[in-house]
């Protein structure tokens, strides 16, 4: 009787157990880091070329960095590269409502940004065009910095509309 009342609560407790949810790993963005020794602190660092640029390198930096060296460390050159995201680098949207003081909604097409002078739409679905707009809009959902989306298109500013579609501008109104 004892070997079956064991059995009984192990079945219970792996059951239980399988209905539990299970959190996911932590995520974080995959950065890779590369150095290279300098004689001093004020010998200049190599340039990333181009094509390393457009690969996703940051260009060389002076810094110091504890080495082998019995620890005692020294001057380097460093730059990264993030190889792999938590979360895509820009967000994508379609259809989105726009001004919080009217009903007017934007088509990104599955993209973070629109130009000058897109249309702009009275619906929901985005199926009836109600004019058109002056300003570049990024779109930043929640954990999306707008003023650096508006920067990647060439704009420092961003300005709130009251959603998660931004204006972006050169300047601040005063």
């Amino acid at each position: 009787m004892e070997v079956k009342a064991i059995a009984a609560a192990i079945s219970v407790a792996a059951v239980m157990l399988a209905g539990l949810p299970v959190s996911p790993a932590a995520a974080a963005d995959r950065v890779w880091h590369q150095s290279v020794g300098r004689v001093s602190a004020t010998a200049d660092c190599p340039k990333s070329s181009p094509d390393e640029l457009a690969a996703g390198w940051s260009q060389w930096g002076p810094s110091w960095e504890q080495w082998m060296t019995g620890g005692k460390g020294g001057f380097v050159c460093s730059r990264k590269i993030t190889w792999a995201r938590d979360k895509p680098l820009y967000p994508s949207a379609y259809c989105e409502f726009m001004s919080a003081r009217e009903s007017v909604y934007v088509q990104f097409n599955g993209g973070y940004w629109l130009p000058f002078n897109y249309p702009v739409y009275t619906s929901s679905t985005c199926d009836d065009m109600g004019g058109g707009a002056l300003l570049p809009l990024v779109y930043a959902p929640t954990g999306y910095d707008p003023t650096m989306l508006c920067e990647s298109i060439g704009y420092p500013v961003a300005l709130n509309l009251g959603t998660n579609v931004w204006a972006c501008w050169y300047y601040v109104p005063v």
